[in-house]
Formats: C-alpha cells, sequence, structure tokens
C-alpha cells in the first residue's frame, strides 16, 4: 500500500515506539503530525496515568484545543456573517448536499452537471451559481480513460468552457481503493481536498470499507468523517444509492431512514417520472436552510439534464444578453446560443421561447448578429463588443 503514489509517505516526524504522555506532546510535535494529517502514535496516556482508548488526530486535538465557550451576549454581538451560498438555495458553503435516487438514473450526469456550473459560474438547471468554486471529484467507479470519455461527452453539451475552468476542476479516479471510513482514507481525502473548495464524492458505497450505505448505524463513521470536513470550511457532495426507486416519495423517506435524512444540509432526489420513462425525470428536493422548492420535471440533452417545458420560466432578452456576457461577449451559432439559454433558464432547446427572445434581444439592439463570409451560420455579439 505504501508504494502506491495515492499512499505515499508525506514525510512523517520521528514518531516514538511507545505510548506517549500528554507533558510530552508539544506545540511543534502536534503540527509537524497535522502538517501531514497523521495521527498521534499508539495511545495516549494522561499526565495521571489515565489510558485514552482512541487516538484523536492531531487536526482534532488542535481544533478541541481551540474551542471555548462564550456568553450568549458575545454570540448576539458577533457579526460573523452567515455562510454563503454556492448554488442559490441549493448549496449552502460549508454543508452537506446529497444526490440520491436508484441506480442508472442518472446520478452521475446530475453530479457532473453540478461540478461543471460550480467551475464556470453557469446556472443549475435555473438556480444561479453566485461565486466560482474549485472542485475536487472522486470518482469510485471506472479508470482514468472512462471518467476522460465520461467528461469529453459532458463537455459536448456544456459549450464554450474555459481552460481556466477546467483547471479548477481536480479529477481523481480512485477505483474502490479509497475507503473514507478508514483512517488512512480520511487522510489522504484531507490533503487531496486542500486546494478545493467543494469535494464530490461519487458514489457513496464505493467508498466504503463495511457497513451497508443505507444502514442508520453505518453511517455514524462516514458522517463523523463529512463533519471534519465541513469544520475545515469544505462543502461536501455525495452521491448516494437509493434501493430501489419506489413510489414519489420513496426516496426522500428512505435517505432519511439510512441517517442521512437528519445529517445531510440538503438533498436532491432524482427518479424516472415513470417506470418505463427513458426522457423524463423528477428532481425532489429536501432542504433545512431554505423554503421549500416544487418537484422539477428534467429532461436530457445529450447525457445532462435540462430543466423541461412543464412550469419553465419566460425567457427574456435580458437572459440573452446574460449569455452572451457569460461567454465573453460572442457566440457562435444559433444552435449554441438556444443551449445556452436552456441551461440558464430551463428552456426546451426546441421550443420557440428562446428564439423569440434572441429576435427580440435583436429588435431592442440589444445585441447584433452577423454570418460567416461563404456561411449561413450566425454570430451574436453584445452592443458594443468586437467582431
Amino acid at each position: 500500500m505504501m508504494g502506491d503514489p495515492i499512499f505515499a509517505d508525506a514525510g512523517l516526524p520521528d514518531l516514538p515506539d511507545r505510548q506517549l504522555r500528554d507533558d510530552e506532546i508539544d506545540e511543534d510535535f502536534i503540527e509537524a503530525l497535522d502538517a501531514v494529517g497523521s495521527a498521534i502514535p499508539n495511545s495516549r496516556i494522561g499526565g495521571n496515568g489515565g489510558h485514552h482508548p482512541e487516538t484523536p488526530t492531531a487536526a482534532e486535538i488542535l481544533a478541541l484545543d481551540t474551542m471555548r465557550p462564550r456568553t450568549t451576549t458575545d454570540l448576539l454581538l458577533d457579526a460573523t456573517p452567515p455562510p454563503v451560498s454556492i448554488v442559490e438555495r441549493i448549496l449552502i458553503a460549508g454543508t452537506l448536499l446529497l444526490i440520491a435516487g436508484a441506480p442508472k438514473v442518472g446520478k452521475t450526469w446530475l453530479a457532473l452537471l453540478l461540478a461543471l456550473c460550480i467551475v464556470t459560474g453557469r446556472p443549475f438547471l435555473g438556480f444561479a451559481v453566485t461565486e466560482r468554486k474549485k472542485v475536487l471529484y472522486l470518482g469510485g467507479e471506472g479508470s482514468d480513460p472512462t471518467l476522460r470519455k465520461r467528461f469529453q461527452t459532458a463537455l459536448a453539451f456544456f459549450p464554450g468552457i474555459e481552460d481556466a475552468d477546467l483547471d479548477n476542476l481536480l479529477i481523481l479516479s480512485t477505483l474502490g481503493r479509497v475507503k473514507y471510513d478508514t483512517p488512512a482514507a480520511q487522510e489522504a481525502i484531507m490533503r487531496w481536498v486542500e486546494p478545493a473548495d467543494v469535494l464530490i464524492v461519487d458514489p457513496d458505497f464505493r467508498f466504503r470499507s463495511k457497513g451497508d450505505e443505507n444502514s442508520h448505524a453505518d453511517a455514524r463513521e462516514v458522517q463523523d468523517f463529512i463533519d471534519g470536513l465541513k469544520a475545515a470550511g469544505k462543502t461536501v457532495i455525495v452521491v448516494h444509492h437509493t434501493r430501489k426507486a419506489g413510489p414519489v416519495d420513496g426516496g426522500i423517506a428512505e435517505i432519511r431512514g439510512a441517517g442521512w435524512g437528519e445529517f445531510a444540509d440538503s438533498a436532491l432526489v432524482l427518479q424516472r417520472k415513470k417506470a418505463e420513462s427513458l426522457d423524463r425525470f423528477i428532481l425532489k428536493f429536501d432542504l433545512r436552510h431554505d423554503e421549500p422548492v416544487d418537484d422539477m420535471e428534467l429532461m436530457k440533452e445529450g447525457p445532462l439534464f435540462i430543466v423541461a417545458d412543464v412550469g419553465k420560466r419566460i425567457v427574456t432578452s435580458d437572459d440573452v444578453v446574460a449569455v452572451l456576457d457569460d461567454a465573453g461577449g460572442r457566440i457562435e451559432g444559433r444552435t449554441a446560443m438556444i443551449e445556452a439559454l436552456a441551461r440558464r433558464t430551463g428552456c426546451s432547446v426546441t421550443s420557440s421561447t428562446p428564439k423569440e427572445a434572441i429576435l427580440k434581444a435583436e429588435r431592442d439592439g440589444r445585441i447584433r448578429r452577423t454570418t460567416l463570409p461563404g456561411s449561413k451560420r450566425n454570430i451574436y455579439f453584445l452592443k458594443g463588443a468586437p467582431e
């Protein structure tokens, strides 16, 4: 295992091969261990000879050492701002989001769409991304070639992404080698996620060495680790398999029964609209930090999801200007323009709504359109943008 670069020795300090007394663990020693994510060796023996059977990590010791009770007055006067949204209503910084659903329903594609939206700042199914963040995607299923093909397929239906955006999406294929209910993997994940803001674990069951992902009791150790990630300021997204499709509300009921419902700050539960349906899906929302959100009907555009026409909001010329601004003032091709509007608003690419909005923006002089020489391909520009 130590020969595997995933678990390479990061340079541990010299550790004694005996138990340590509290008065032998000084701050320099703790910091050295914490720098490499290592636990205090063996068991600790208190200064009075008392034995501590569970050895906390150095990071946990430091974190507990900094905690101090304070008065209610101090708490009420605390001006620390509340956590900010990464995706409005859906994802709050420093929280856990669960993407749940039956096997093969498309949870991974929903997670990849969310990752691409977070690194680009584009809206996720009509919900605004308030600030671009760096994402680490841990793929538990598939090798590097498999993940490469998956992302290439997704990017074909997510045009206009910049190299800088892709640089902010870190990817690691773990091939089932990383179990986040074990100390070694927990330390490794803490190192890998250090440069990122958001961690995506896909799927949960591939990162467990024991137990059942749908068991309340077996979820405890994983939850403790995720609590540590949140305490470190990381936002966590876990892709979770439910046992079976069940009734319309069965997904949320099941994740609650498995312990995730009480632990996750929010959940997106993806289901097929009907068992025989291949192109229509229902996305259910379970949010602790916001008002309830109505179920959303989704459809596929390539492998990615878009909001179906049912209940869509109107596409306006403001949306046309916004997508052009996001694209740097220029979009080549009417199809690319309509697809960008669909991602922003949830409209269908086959409906007349985005086309009408583009024409209105032209009539109002907010955008202009030219064609390539010798071609009928349209190029759209923001007013004042250079050709």
